[in-house]
C-alpha cells in the first residue's frame, strides 16, 4: 500500500448544504480544493461535486486526467448502489472462498453458489 502524505483544512462548512475542504499532497506545487453541494427538490436529494484548483501549467494536465479517471470511477461505483443494488467495490473484485466442509449439493444451495463453480480438494 503506498501511504502519501496529505495535508488539509476544512475552509466552508454549512450543514446539508455545503462542504467545501482543500488539501495537498507533499511535494505538489500547489493546494487542490473540493466543495461538495447537496439539494433537495420535491423529496429528491441531488449532490454537486466541484473539484477546484488542479494545478496550472504543465503539472495541471496529468493531475487533472488522474482527477478525472478517479472520480468516474469513483462515481460509478457511488451510482451502482442505489440503480443496481451492487456495492462494485466488493463485487468486481477478485474472490476466492475457502469453505471447510463438504461442497455437497445442500451445502452448495445453502451458500447460494452453483455446484460446478466448486472444487474440492481433498487429501
Amino acid at each position: 500500500m503506498i501511504r502519501k502524505e496529505i495535508k488539509g483544512e476544512s475552509i466552508q462548512i454549512e450543514p446539508v448544504q455545503k462542504i467545501e475542504f482543500s488539501w495537498v499532497e507533499k511535494d505538489e506545487p500547489a493546494l487542490t480544493s473540493f466543495v461538495v453541494k447537496s439539494s433537495s427538490d420535491n423529496g429528491t436529494s441531488k449532490v454537486t461535486p466541484i473539484h477546484k484548483d488542479i494545478g496550472q501549467g504543465e503539472t495541471r494536465d496529468p493531475f487533472w486526467e488522474y482527477c478525472w479517471g478517479d472520480w468516474k470511477n469513483s462515481l460509478e461505483k457511488l451510482a451502482s448502489v442505489p440503480e443496481a443494488g451492487q456495492d462494485l467495490r466488493f463485487t468486481t473484485r477478485p474472490m476466492l472462498g475457502i469453505v471447510l466442509n463438504d461442497s455437497n449439493k445442500k451445502n452448495t444451495d445453502r451458500l447460494g453458489v452453483l455446484s460446478s463453480e466448486v472444487v474440492r480438494i481433498s487429501s
